[in-house]
């Protein structure tokens, strides 16, 4: 099973969150892996329901992958709008998951990180 449903949400507009939306290849045009121990990223994280209007340097997902770990990071911009205008966690808050991952990809399930709003570190 990939995400949850609250109960009565007969027709809610949530998204999955960044591993999962990672691991389904969604937004992948507008996805970037970077490993973070040697480069930093520059720009701006848009919400899913940006993604058909974002820019050449707007982001949907950042892929965190250091090598030699057995776990990544994902960062997404939980904008409460449009096809996710139901979420009911952390609205428009930039969300950190982690999944582990194995030789031949990313296994169980997501953990959620950090919720993160303007000024947070």
């Amino acid at each position: 099973l990939m995400g949850f449903v609250y109960p009565h949400s007969e027709g809610s507009k949530m998204c999955f969150n960044g591993a999962q939306s990672w691991q389904l290849g969604w937004y992948a045009p507008k996805s970037v892996t970077l490993n973070p121990l040697k480069y930093s990223w520059h720009g701006k994280l848009v919400g899913v329901d940006d993604y058909g209007r974002s820019r050449n340097q707007e982001q949907v997902i950042l892929e965190l992958d250091a090598p030699r770990q057995n776990i990544a990071y994902y960062v997404m911009f939980n904008r409460k709008s449009g096809i996710n205008e139901g979420t009911k966690e952390a609205a428009n808050k930039v969300l950190i998951t982690s999944q582990l991952k194995q030789k031949g990809g990313l296994v169980g399930r997501t953990n959620l990180v950090a919720k993160l709003g303007a000024g947070d570190r």
